[in-house]
């Protein structure tokens, strides 16, 4: 025989060894494996109702979220207002301020020249 026929027989009977090992490692379920399986059953549907939970919970926080979202842009709009009037208010007392220095310095020309007039009546 040649090397390649050895090798060619050589894994022949290994396929034929490997097949037949593969036969007798099956095996049954066993009350074991039934119980496993009862295990797994509850761990999924444990791991199902969890999630459903949490998914739950999710859409309460995405709610929550965005209630007060709406509030932060509700504040934010009301704060721009209050900044704009704040600014009105602002450049009003500005004006009103300017006037009252120049009626106080009206005033004051207007007593000079009363007072010129009273000493001249003299």
């Amino acid at each position: 025989m040649q090397l390649g026929e050895q090798a060619s027989l050589a894994n022949a009977s290994f396929s034929e060894s490997a097949l037949q090992e593969n036969e007798i490692f099956i095996q049954l379920p066993t009350p074991a494996d039934d119980e496993v399986a009862r295990e797994l059953s509850k761990m999924t549907k444990l791991i199902i109702e969890t999630a459903a939970t949490q998914d739950q919970k999710l859409e309460d926080i995405k709610r929550s979220t965005f209630a007060v979202e709406s509030k932060l842009a509700e504040i934010a709009n009301r704060l721009s207002q209050v900044e704009n009037r704040l600014g009105f208010l602002e450049d009003a007392n500005q004006r009103l301020q300017e006037a009252r220095l120049a009626s106080c310095n009206e005033v004051d020309t207007l007593r000079q020249k009363l007072d010129d007039i009273e000493n001249r009546d003299r």
